[in-house]
């Protein structure tokens, strides 16, 4: 178990860190904590650290909507952060996408489900 556990060191403390996020965007909704409020989009950490999602903030812009400063400074502060850390931090230990896909592999490994080519198959125009 040590062993893996070592081997598992980064992935078991991304994981640690998505679910704590994700608990705070939740207890900040359902029960009303004040350590981020917001979204993915724009929050603000602890009262004064404002995170606005820079694509997020232009798309709002090119829509025709009027962006506030503290807006702007979240911008900010994201692109110094994607600047310093790097822009792939959010991606890898942030943003919980990351757990639905890696899981949804996971059980593609675990269960018995038949090759990609070999199910049925499905008109393209399914999702319509």
């Amino acid at each position: 178990m040590t062993r893996y556990l070592y081997t598992h060191r980064f992935t078991l403390a991304r994981r640690v860190v998505q679910i704590l996020i994700m608990t705070s965007y939740f207890g900040a909704n359902a029960y009303g904590w004040q350590i981020v409020i917001g979204n993915f989009s724009s929050a603000l950490y602890f009262g004064t650290i404002p995170l606005s999602d820079p694509y997020a903030t232009l798309q709002s812009f090119f829509a025709g909507a009027v962006i506030a400063t503290d807006i702007l400074i979240g911008v900010g502060v994201v692109l110094f952060m994607y600047g310093v850390i790097g822009g792939r931090f959010f991606c890898s230990w942030a943003c919980p996408v990351n757990i639905i896909t890696e899981s949804a592999a996971w059980l593609r490994e675990k269960l018995p489900l038949p090759a990609k080519g070999n199910g049925p198959v499905l008109s393209r125009h399914i999702r319509y």
